[in-house]
């Protein structure tokens, strides 16, 4: 049995909502531990890959976990040190992101000059590189710490100009994106972009890869059974 903080759970929206029982990074806590409590680490809603990775860098410094799992975003979206979520729908249609305690750092020009980049500046190559370069040096900090168990969940499919998700060498990685599994989910009710029942499942699949050990590589975790 694991204690609280040896679980480390880090992502984008689909690794928001833990405040719930049957939200899947608490439910996946308590069936680790033992224990009902909110796990270690954030989910950083339209957020991009850096905030997690600094997320990621500043648990690292308080203590490291036994157990590691990532929700891996899409690359195109804007990185802030506020951690505002700032991708192409938050630049047109529906508002940014604005994380509690970081009001005061959001104007309404953000998401002017947001839209304006996607417009003239956005580049998807550019995007694939800098994500690609994040998960190398994941993959060097995953060697560094020796974590013993890490799971990598992709919340999209592959982007434009990527031909598959990509596959971590260490850790079991998830084959199917989670978008994939919940894009006929209605969102207005939905915690962490899946129904509760979902949520129950998601979290019981990933205890169930954990517990069998599989190695690293691609894998069907069967998230929905």
């Amino acid at each position: 049995m694991f204690e609280h903080d040896d679980i480390l759970i880090i992502g984008d929206s689909f690794a928001k909502h833990r405040g719930f029982e049957s939200d899947w990074p608490r439910l996946l806590c308590k069936l680790l531990t033992g224990s009902d409590t909110v796990p270690r680490g954030k989910g950083f809603s339209g957020a991009s890959w850096w905030s997690t990775r600094k997320c990621l860098l500043t648990e690292l410094d308080i203590k490291v976990p036994k157990v590691l799992v990532l929700c891996h975003t899409e690359p195109m979206r804007i990185p802030s040190d506020f951690d505002f979520g700032i991708n192409v729908a938050s630049a047109t249609s529906v508002p940014v992101v604005v994380p509690p305690g970081q009001e005061k750092n959001y104007v309404p020009e953000i998401k002017e000059s947001a839209a304006m980049y996607y417009t003239y500046l956005a580049s998807s190559d550019y995007s694939n590189w800098a994500q690609l370069a994040w998960y190398s040096e994941l993959e060097q900090l995953l060697v560094k710490y020796n974590i013993p168990q890490v799971i990598h969940l992709h919340c999209f499919p592959p982007a434009y100009g990527q031909t598959s998700l990509y596959c971590f060498q260490f850790g079991c990685t998830e084959q199917v994106s989670l978008w994939d599994l919940c894009k006929d989910v209605p969102q207005d009710t939905a915690r962490n972009h899946f129904t509760v029942e979902q949520n129950i499942r998601i979290a019981h699949a990933i205890n169930n890869t954990l517990v069998n050990c599989p190695g690293n590589g691609m894998i069907d975790m069967k998230l929905l059974g």
